[in-house]
């Protein structure tokens, strides 16, 4: 048993051995390689659970489901926010009062990736527990979940600083083009990136959030219980790199007040791509003071740290007032709510509606007739409704009782989770020969992907319907 325990540790060496060298670009094993041996430790593991470990890298698989609720947490130390600001002048004005008041005036500029909030606790190189922001006092536990990320290193290595507690801050997210595969494999699609994310991380079997393809980027180094051989942003992301914990690109140290704006005009200045051209979601750029000696003498106020802010900019989102509601026929049946506003341009483009995918979502918002609403550009792409922002008290929607291309009766039907982790209901036309219905099945038959036939779009479909021409999909090859 003792050879088989050895093996055991072997295999879990050599494969967080293969996780680090994959996150930091320098990658020594094949993907073959690599499933084979975590498959053989698979085995063992489970031929000898005697000898199972919490931190073994099968665990990133995933577990089976939680009972109850996450445990909520309290936080060892308060969870601040960040000051912000969408003024280049009053970050201007942040760089010389903060600079004022210490030795060292040198900042750094990152990116504020627009993900959830994680807080990582490591003893003594052991990865032990993931918590949410929650209220800032206290956190969800979603430790299980954390695990299935490939970027947070379960062990981190012996030949690098990791000796007592050290607790790490950082965002998990989800790249915009993984969000446009993975919504291939779903029957309703998830609208954008980090409703994604907090879906996945609100799941309470781990297995289904393994599936979904999280990342983490490291940015801050909360608390340890030695010193650590770092005194600067700068050589705490130097570390990260060091252990495997990955960290936003694009981090730049400025030695001066002028470096930190010349960066933000970088960044978001008049024809910058930068940031448009990044395959995730940031929600700004956060400078802070890149010493961590300085940061102490400027300390911290009752809800923020003083040495640091978050400069944004209002490029992806726009508020608009509600105009009306419409209500798409699918071919499957279902009834998708569709919001129209006033004319609103992000990022370029004229925005007048957005879908809400389903009942529940209607629901969900309870818009009003001139309600003012805050729309964003999902993935930089897809126009999707953020919030209510103000409500007018005008009419409220209501979801129809008929279908609204047939009249038929509608039903309401519940299955499945949306991106955030509840059931889904949704209105459905039961009318098999509704028009809607068989418009949009025989829109689907000739589509590119199908039979990709031309010259037959959705106003020529329907004109052929209304003049009884087509009455199914084979109606197609009646038509002479």
């Amino acid at each position: 048993m003792t050879a088989i325990k050895e093996q055991i540790v072997q295999l879990r060496q050599k494969l967080n051995h293969w996780n680090r060298q994959y996150r930091i670009g320098e990658p020594v094993a094949s993907d073959l390689e690599f499933d084979t041996t975590l498959q053989e430790l698979v085995a063992l593991e489970h031929k000898y659970p005697e000898f199972n470990n919490p931190n073994s890298p099968t665990q990133r698989i995933g577990i089976e489901s939680f009972n109850g609720d996450f445990v909520t947490v309290e936080h060892r130390h308060p969870r601040l926010s960040i000051t912000n600001t969408y003024s280049r002048e009053e970050c201007q004005a942040f760089c010389e009062r903060t600079a004022a008041k210490v030795a060292v005036p040198e900042f750094l500029i990152d990116l504020k990736i627009d993900g959830v909030a994680a807080y990582l606790r490591y003893e003594n190189g052991i990865f032990t527990q993931a918590l949410t922001r929650g209220t800032g006092k206290t956190g969800e536990d979603i430790t299980e979940n954390v695990k299935t990320i490939p970027d947070v290193p379960l062990v981190l290595p012996a030949d690098q600083w990791h000796e007592g507690t050290i607790e790490i801050a950082g965002e998990i997210y989800m790249e915009n083009p993984a969000l446009v595969a993975y919504n291939k494999t779903l029957p309703k699609p998830i609208s954008n990136t980090r409703a994604a994310t907090v879906g996945a991380i609100k799941m309470k079997d781990s297995r289904l959030c393994a599936k979904r393809p999280l990342r983490f980027f490291a940015h801050t180094i909360v608390a340890t219980s030695n010193n650590a051989p770092f005194t600067t942003q700068a050589g705490f992301y130097q570390w990260c790199k060091d252990v495997g914990f990955p960290t936003a690109p694009g981090w730049v140290v400025c030695p001066t007040v002028t470096d930190v704006l010349r960066r933000c005009d970088e960044l978001y200045g008049e024809g910058s791509t930068i940031i448009s051209d990044l395959p995730f979601e940031t929600d700004g750029a956060v400078v802070k003071l890149n010493n961590f000696i300085s940061r102490h003498a400027v300390g911290f106020g009752s809800t923020s740290p003083n040495w640091e802010i978050a400069y944004k900019v209002q490029k992806w989102e726009a508020t608009s007032e509600v105009d009306k509601f419409d209500w798409l026929v699918g071919s499957s049946g279902a009834l998708t709510p569709r919001l129209w506003i006033k004319t609103v341009n992000i990022a370029d483009t004229d925005v007048t509606k957005a879908s809400l995918h389903n009942l529940s979502n209607f629901k969900r918002f309870g818009i009003r007739k001139g309600d003012i609403v805050k729309m964003e550009k999902a993935g930089k792409i897809i126009p999707h409704l953020v919030c209510v922002v103000e409500s007018k008290g005008g009419e409220l929607f209501e979801p129809p009782t008929v279908c609204p291309v047939c009249g038929e009766p509608v039903t309401v039907q519940t299955g499945g989770i949306d991106e955030f982790g509840f059931t889904v209901e949704t209105l459905y036309c039961p009318n098999t020969e509704c028009p809607a219905r068989i418009s949009r099945k025989i829109q689907n038959a000739v589509a590119k992907k199908a039979l990709d036939i031309d010259g037959i779009g959705p106003n020529i479909i329907d004109q052929l319907i209304e003049t009884g021409h087509l009455t199914n999909f084979l109606d197609l090859f009646k038509l002479a």
